[in-house]
């Protein structure tokens, strides 16, 4: 019993044959069963064929890496509409700390990614997991999981994403000190005649840009926000001054301006510098008017 190549095994039948049980046999070898899904039985030519072959069409793909984490699990569950729900696990110990990781799933944007389950060493005193993940090409969010603040992963909701890829890594920290959650509340209003949107952060919180009120979740041993804004001024002639005011005292904390003539969507305009920032601000009012 061997595995042959196509062309020897055409001639087993052609007009007038009567192919042997041995030449059925070779027949059956020599092919791939859709139940042969153990990487086992693939030679390393043909995982390597399979891997290009995957990259090379337009599916999405996970790309990840780890800090100072080990025997870890995550398993993540991929949904798109008109499509199986996809699972894709992953393992990671010390070695893996570090490397940029990828795993490809059928189809791609839109698309949406959730924490199915998620299992690590148990976290010591004042120990947190940083997470840090893209939710597009410009935009990306920060967040913090352990003790006090959400205590797990399980069921964590990436939300929904555009593109082929998405990006994220997760690391083990040690903060010093307890953490606890701090609430701003933040009422903004556009009073120009273009799309703005806001994004708010603070050291390892950081939101999305977003146009709607909001109410943040960042830390108190980091009470402080930036603001960076998104507009597309290229077709502009004239300067948009963006305000933050304390809504309880009505103190101007920060003045940003976008110019004409720059696409913010591209970059943002940011505010992240210590002397412009808002301390310790429960109510936020942001207003956006044109100059």
């Amino acid at each position: 019993m061997a595995i042959r190549d196509k062309n020897t095994l055409k001639t087993f039948f052609e007009t007038g044959d009567i192919p042997s049980q041995n030449q059925f046999v070779d027949l059956i070898d020599s092919l791939k069963h859709q139940n042969d899904t153990n990487p086992l039985l693939l030679t390393d030519r043909e995982i390597v064929s399979i891997a290009n072959r995957i990259a090379t069409i337009d599916n999405g793909f996970v790309e990840y890496y780890f800090d100072n984490m080990s025997n870890s699990l995550i398993k993540l569950n991929v949904a798109q509409e008109n499509q199986e729900n996809q699972e894709i696990e992953i393992r990671c110990d010390i070695h893996d700390n570090g490397d940029v990781r990828k795993q490809y799933f059928v189809g791609n944007g839109p698309y949406t990614v959730a924490i199915k389950e998620f299992e690590s060493e148990k976290l010591q005193a004042n120990e947190y997991y940083y997470l840090y993940y893209e939710t597009s090409l410009y935009d990306s969010i920060d967040r913090l999981i352990g003790h006090k603040l959400p205590t797990t992963f399980n069921g964590f909701e990436f939300g929904k994403l555009d593109g082929r890829s998405f990006h994220f890594y997760i690391s083990k920290q040690n903060f010093g000190k307890e953490l606890n959650v701090l609430h701003t509340n933040i009422k903004f209003i556009n009073k120009s005649d273009i799309p703005i949107e806001y994004k708010c952060q603070s050291t390892n919180w950081r939101d999305i840009y977003r146009k709607e009120n909001s109410v943040t979740a960042h830390y108190d041993q980091w009470d402080y926000l930036y603001f960076s804004y998104n507009a597309d001024m290229t077709k502009e002639d004239y300067t948009i001054e963006c305000s933050v005011y304390d809504t309880d005292t009505n103190e101007l904390l920060i003045i940003d301006y976008l110019e004409p003539g720059i696409n913010y969507r591209h970059f943002g305009n940011s505010s992240d510098s210590e002397g412009n920032r808002a301390d310790k601000v429960r109510n936020i009012t942001i207003e956006c008017i044109k100059l």
